[in-house]
């Protein structure tokens, strides 16, 4: 149920008319309110008691990753605000990093939330793939949701 709904936001996030930047940003608002109650205590009942559960939400999550990542590429690119690069190394690399840092075992040891993790990379991978146009629409962008980020 949880997973529709979440699906469902993404979705609205990604077919709406906002620039490629603009729609990243909304989804790392989204994620982290949809995981502000899921601390890393969560994360670690859910591996121990539930590891289906959580092999679940991983496969769901790199799939949908690997889909909204390819479009808002896409977005961009045709924007001018992402370079061009190969896209499956681009969407590779991404997923790679994120997946790194938002993998159970990596927020359980370490001092980062889920949605830390996930700011933090994102902040250091787009500032690199950005053009200069695109890096400074991601900076007034990112001022919009300072107090969410």
């Amino acid at each position: 149920m949880r997973i529709e709904f979440m699906n469902e936001k993404i979705e609205a996030i990604v077919d709406s008319d906002e620039d490629s930047v603009t729609k990243f940003l909304r989804l790392i608002n989204l994620h982290k309110s949809m995981l502000m109650n899921c601390s890393n205590m969560w994360f670690k009942d859910l591996q121990v008691h539930a590891p289906h559960c959580l092999k679940k939400f991983n496969d769901v999550r790199e799939n949908k990753l690997m889909n909204v990542l390819t479009r808002l590429v896409d977005q961009g690119k045709k924007e001018k605000v992402v370079q061009n690069v190969p896209i499956q190394i681009l969407i590779t690399a991404l997923l790679g990093a994120i997946d790194s840092v938002t993998k159970s075992e990596f927020i359980l040891n370490s001092k980062y939330s889920f949605h830390d993790a996930i700011r933090i990379t994102s902040d250091i991978f787009f500032n690199g793939i950005l053009t200069d146009s695109g890096r400074e629409k991601f900076a007034n962008t990112k001022k919009l949701f300072e107090n969410v980020l």
